[in-house]
């Protein structure tokens, strides 16, 4: 390692039990939230080919798919954004 701190802050999180749960933590959330990203990505695909192939507007895909009203906005906003 090139410096000291940064040597003991591996140390820590491969050695020191509280360090090992602290980073199971960051790597549960990090796959938590690429998990998310994955299926808003399905999600966003299924949409735009429902518009495309069978010429639905964004809201009868959204209601196609029963789209929760508190994920609407972000899904407008990202069909929008082509």
């Amino acid at each position: 390692m090139h410096t000291k701190s940064l040597r003991e802050r591996v140390e820590y999180f491969q050695r020191n039990p509280e360090g090992v749960r602290e980073m199971c933590e960051i790597f549960e959330e990090l796959r938590r939230e690429g998990i998310e990203q994955g299926e808003r990505h399905k999600s966003l695909s299924d949409l735009r080919t429902l518009m495309e192939k069978l010429h639905y507007t964004a809201q009868q895909a959204l209601d196609f798919f029963e789209v929760p009203e508190a994920d609407r906005p972000l899904y407008l906003t990202l069909l929008n954004a082509d």
